[in-house]
């Protein structure tokens, strides 16, 4: 009995070392467990914008560069907070041109307070801005077998078609507090090499105001101005457009994991210094 209590003693340090080491293996694994996002789950905005899935849905261009042009695309699309509290997991789809994903994208993401003073709303006051290298974020073949068109917003025109839907998936460590009943603004774009291209997918549950888009000529900064996205149908018509997108928290049963954890953690811990 006594060997095993100076075992404990001297080994100690080493064993609330492992620990913390595991802790921090399932904390990781925890938060793995709360990066996909699926209809049903909760969420923190009106209601969540879902993919449009059908041959009408769009995905437009929201890269930087865009292919041969010294210059990028900027895409944004607004909520209103159901819910006042820290804004922690953002949740988008898309979809890539010719079905082929960079796998050493980065995502460029802002948080904007909202602007009605002009002819249509937009991004007002940058909050907050993000950078998603890879290995920071998650992501996921959401739906696959469709046929949707990429849509240039310069142009009003769409460029190709695609065949897969992607779900990325953000964990922000930087939040912004967002406050019930005001309402926010997304912008995406995602930092390529110039044989890709990133479309951010249009939904088919629109909110309010339309989605814009803005020109910028270094990643990730904000356009000088903005314009509303929209198509020209077949008769000449403009069709506008709303992202697809959520804004969620972590599971309330995550938030116990962790919390469990790091609760069994400082238990064992004071345990093993007593000794």
């Amino acid at each position: 009995m006594k060997r095993v209590k100076r075992d404990l003693k001297f080994g100690g340090t080493m064993r609330i070392r492992n620990l913390l080491l595991a802790s921090a293996v399932g904390a990781g694994l925890a938060a793995v467990a709360w990066a996909d996002w699926n209809p049903g789950d909760p969420y923190k905005m009106h209601f969540p914008q879902l993919p449009d899935e059908s041959t009408d849905g769009r995905d437009v261009l929201a890269s930087y560069p865009y292919q041969q042009f010294q210059f990028g695309k900027v895409v944004a699309d607004d909520w209103k907070c159901s819910e006042t509290g820290p804004v922690t997991d953002i949740h988008i789809w898309g979809s890539w041109y010719n079905d082929s994903p960079d796998p050493d994208a980065v995502f460029h993401l802002a948080i904007f307070t909202d602007d009605r003073t002009g002819n249509f709303s937009q991004p007002g006051d940058l909050l907050k801005a993000y950078v998603f290298g890879p290995g920071t974020y998650g992501v996921r073949l959401y739906k696959d077998q469709i046929e949707e068109g990429f849509l240039d917003p310069n142009v009003h025109e769409l460029i190709g078609i695609d065949t897969k839907i992607w779900q990325y998936n953000f964990l922000i460590s930087d939040p912004i507090i967002q406050e019930k009943d005001s309402i926010y603004w997304l912008a995406v774009q995602a930092e390529v090499s110039t044989d890709y291209a990133f479309g951010w997918k249009t939904t088919f549950l629109p909110y309010e105001d339309r989605a814009v888009y803005g020109d910028n000529s270094l990643p990730g900064n904000i356009p000088p101005q903005w314009a509303q996205v929209f198509w020209f149908d077949p008769a000449g018509n403009p069709v506008y457009y709303d992202m697809a997108f959520v804004i969620t928290t972590p599971e309330p049963q995550t938030y116990g994991l962790i919390a469990g954890l790091g609760l069994g953690i400082f238990g064992l811990a004071r345990r093993f210094l007593r000794k």
